[in-house]
Parts: structure tokens; C-alpha cells; sequence
């Protein structure tokens, strides 16, 4: 334990039932009590540890600073290196407000400092961050003229401060007025400056205002020509011809990473495996081997996903694998996937998690699980999202189970067509509660709205299983 000098006291003492010789080795404490009752205070000088055969190994002197007990570099013994823990404190933990660079192009020295010293991996940029975060730290990753391929493991202790990860440029917003096809008209409040031809576009259709009704439509697609970007637009190709206008909203994402070091067969399980609070912000995340984002369990805290373009082929989405005490939101997003069944869009176990604004495109795991699933204990909230199937589909759109509890407002679900329909809108079970709010099943492209059938209206319009 760190102190705030170099005298370190150890509290400690040693029972009289311990058998050190059964590990191999004998310890021999000098000016130290052994019995629980007058514990052992001191072990700075004098004391030694001896193998069990016999040969003394180095003293414990801790007069100029921490010891700790070490491999030779030449690996023949076992030695004592002297610390110094305030040193060891200071690196441990950050000290200001950092931001860090990454980009896979750059030659400079590697340090993170800027762009020309960037580093060329974001998973070296993560590296470099202290064990401790205190302060607001971001990492800025440019976009490469090919993919990222590498899992990003965010693993550190958020104290006071936060960690965020973010593309070199996305966006978010209503679009303008357009009657052109396949034309993206920029918001007043954006600015297309850095848009980019190959940049990856959601985009989400309401049947009125944004926000103020469920959405209609989802697409996605590339910019395919930038030539008018200074006069306030760019082409767009869509998986459908579309003409954005007022009342849609469009997502922009630049920088890529890659599950696969080819393009074509993926080989990492995550792009981004979330061990700690963090926020991960405009990413383009293709091709993984089993799911885009992972939070994983040993995350305790806030994880923020913002501007995600996920196109994931026959791969998963989202694994939400909180602990009872971590809250996911996740904004502004699409998860597409191919129409192979064995795939999931959304799959939330234990804690709670917050997702607004985002197309799911793909088909249910099997016939009870759905495209967005809160599976165990989970707490969700879910508004202006919508859920469409892209092929005959026996399965749910979203999937409310093991005694969960998931609102749905302002949303969508939609089947493929009349002829390929999916099976059931939401479904309910294992004790768990659906509640949805001014919300759209259609009626054409999906066989029955809820299962159990028995979901009782209420006053404001909503549905209780």
C-alpha cells in the first residue's frame, strides 16, 4: 500500500499454524512478535528469507525506498529491487487532462503527443494511460487509408476522471430540406468540411418530425461523391434509393476498424472488449467474430456508445454483458447484419442500459430470441429505434426475458414484407414486463404484435404483458 513517504509500515502477523515448508521456503523475521495479538510492525532490516534448503536469499531493507522481490535479468535468482513508491504513486495515476493521438500512417516518435507523433495502434494509445484515471482523458483516432484490425481491450480505474475513445470525425443530425434523390442535405448546424467519399451513412426516416414520432424507414449505405460539399451536400448510395429530408435524421462515421486482417474471413471475437467505464464515439465497426462491442462483465460503471455504424455480416452486434452495477447507453447507432439466423442484434444481460436513435437490421437468433434482447435481470429503456427483419423470420423483433423489465417508446418493428413476415413484434416470458408507448408493429409485415396475446392496454395507450 502506497504511503506518503518512502517508510512503509506493514501491518501484519504471522499465525502459528502456517507451514512454510510445504511451499518451499522458510521465512525468518528478526525484531518481529509471532502471534496475532502483538502483530508484526517492522520488516526493514535484519530480516531475511531463506529456501528451504538453506540458501539465504537477499535482505529485506526498506531505508531507501519500497522492495520488491524480482527475477534477475539473467534469470539465475530471485532479488530485491529497491522503489520508490512516490514515483510508482505519480506514474500510476494521471495528473491533467490528456489528449492522445492515434494514427495507423504517422512516423513520428510514437509518443501520442499529436498527430505527427501518433501512435500507429489504438490499443498502444490505451496502453499508455495510468492504471488510475483522475482526469478527462481522450484518445483521437484518425482515420486509416485501410482499416484498424485489432481488439481494443479498455481496461483501467475510473476515479474521478473518464477515458474516451473517438473517431477522427462523425455526426449526428436532422437533415435539411431536399427533394433530390440519393442527395444528403447538411443541417445548418453541421458541417460536411471533413466528409469524406467511402464515409459510412445511417439513416433513419420518421413518418413526421424527428423525435416527435416512431421511424418509418432505416438505410444504409456509403458517400460516394463529395464534389458539393461547400454548397451544403454530398451522394449518398443507399442499400435503397432515399431522399432524406426534413424530419430524418443521419448518422456519419469515418474511422474503421476490422474484425478480419483481410476484409473477408474475421478472426478477432471483439473490436472493442469494454473491461471498464468508458466512452467509445464514432466508429465504423465491421466484420467481427462474434460481437462488434463486448462489455464485459468485469465492467462496473457508465459505458457511453455514441455514432456506432456496425455492419457485421453474418456476426453479432452488441453483447451487453453487464454486472448488476453497470449502465450501457447507446445512442445514435446501426447494427446490420446478413440474414443468417444465428446472429443477434442486442443481447443485454444483468444491469441496465439506455438505446435511442438506432437501426437493427437482421434476423432473430432463434425462434425466442429477438434482434434486441434483455435477457436476464436487465433494466432497459428504448425510444426512436426501429427493428426490421430482411427475410422470413419465425422469431420475435425484440425479446423481454428472464424477469426483465424493457420500456419501448416512439419505436418501430417491421417484418420484410407481406410475403416474409416476421413472426411476433415483442415477445415476453420467463416473468418478465413489456411496456410500449406510442409505438408501431406493422400490422403487414408481422404475423402477431406481442406474445403472450394477453397484454393488457392501459390508459395512455401502452401494453403491459
Amino acid at each position: 500500500e502506497h504511503a506518503s513517504s518512502k517508510n512503509v509500515a506493514i501491518s501484519c502477523y504471522i499465525a502459528s499454524s502456517c507451514t512454510y515448508g510445504a511451499y518451499g521456503y522458510n521465512i525468518t523475521l528478526t525484531n518481529c512478535t509471532n502471534n496475532a495479538t502483538t502483530p508484526v510492525y517492522n520488516l526493514t532490516s535484519g530480516g531475511s528469507i531463506e529456501e528451504w534448503d538453506g540458501q539465504a536469499l537477499p535482505s529485506i531493507d526498506d531505508a531507501t525506498g519500497g522492495q520488491v522481490l524480482a527475477l534477475k535479468s539473467d534469470k539465475s535468482a530471485l532479488e530485491f529491487a529497491t522503489v520508490d513508491l512516490d514515483t510508482l504513486g505519480a506514474a500510476s495515476s494521471t495528473t491533467a487532462t490528456q489528449s492522445i493521438y492515434v494514427d495507423k500512417a504517422a512516423t513520428g516518435a510514437g509518443t501520442g503527443v499529436d498527430w505527427t507523433n501518433a501512435f500507429t495502434t489504438i490499443q498502444a494509445a490505451v496502453d499508455s494511460l495510468p492504471a488510475i484515471i483522475n482526469h478527462p482523458m481522450t484518445i483521437y483516432v484518425r482515420k486509416g487509408s485501410t482499416p484498424y484490425r485489432e481488439t481494443v481491450t479498455v481496461q483501467r480505474i475510473i476515479s474521478a476522471g473518464s477515458v474516451t475513445i473517438r473517431g477522427e470525425y462523425y455526426h449526428s443530425y436532422e437533415a435539411a430540406s431536399n427533394s433530390t434523390a440519393n442527395r444528403l442535405v447538411k443541417n445548418a448546424a453541421d458541417d460536411f468540411a471533413d466528409v469524406e467519399v467511402g464515409d459510412r451513412v445511417t439513416l433513419i426516416q420518421y413518418s413526421g418530425a424527428f423525435d416527435a414520432s416512431y421511424p418509418s424507414g432505416g438505410y444504409y449505405g456509403t458517400v460516394t461523391n463529395v464534389d458539393n460539399k461547400a454548397s451544403g451536400y454530398v451522394t449518398i448510395s443507399m442499400d435503397a434509393s432515399v431522399t432524406p429530408t426534413t424530419g430524418w435524421r443521419y448518422i456519419i462515421t469515418k474511422t474503421v476498424i476490422d474484425g478480419s486482417d483481410d476484409g473477408l474471413t474475421p478472426v478477432r471475437d471483439y473490436c472493442f472488449d469494454i473491461r471498464s467505464p468508458c466512452n467509445i464515439n464514432g466508429f465504423s465497426i465491421i466484420s467481427p467474430l462474434s460481437y462488434a462491442v463486448y462489455v464485459n462483465p468485469s465492467c462496473t460503471g457508465s459505458v457511453v456508445l455514441t455514432c456506432l455504424n456496425m455492419i457485421c455480416g453474418s456476426k453479432n452486434g452488441i453483447s451487453i454483458t453487464n454486472s448488476t452495477a453497470t449502465h450501457t447507453t447507446l445512442t445514435d447507432f446501426s447494427i446490420i447484419r446478413n440474414n443468417v439466423r444465428q446472429t443477434l442484434g442486442i443481447t443485454g444481460y444483468r444491469g441496465s442500459f439506455i438505446i435511442s436513435r438506432g437501426v437493427i437490421v437482421g434476423m432473430s437468433y432463434i425462434s425466442f430470441a429477438g434482434q434486441l434482447n434483455a435477457a436476464l435481470r436487465v433494466t432497459g429503456y428504448v425510444t426512436c429505434i426501429i427493428v426490421k427483419s430482411i427475410a422470413a423470420d419465425d422469431g420475435p423483433g425484440i425479446s423481454i426475458s428472464g424477469h426483465s423489465h424493457l420500456e419501448l417508446h416512439r419505436s418501430s418493428i417491421y417484418g420484410l414484407n407481406s410475403s416474409n413476415k416476421l413472426a411476433t413484434g415483442i415477445y415476453a416470458w420467463q416473468g418478465s414486463v413489456g411496456i410500449t408507448n406510442l409505438s408501431y408493429i406493422d400490422p403487414t409485415t408481422v404475423t402477431t404484435a406481442k406474445t403472450p396475446a394477453n397484454w393488457d392496454a392501459t390508459a395512455d395507450g401502452s401494453f403491459i404483458s
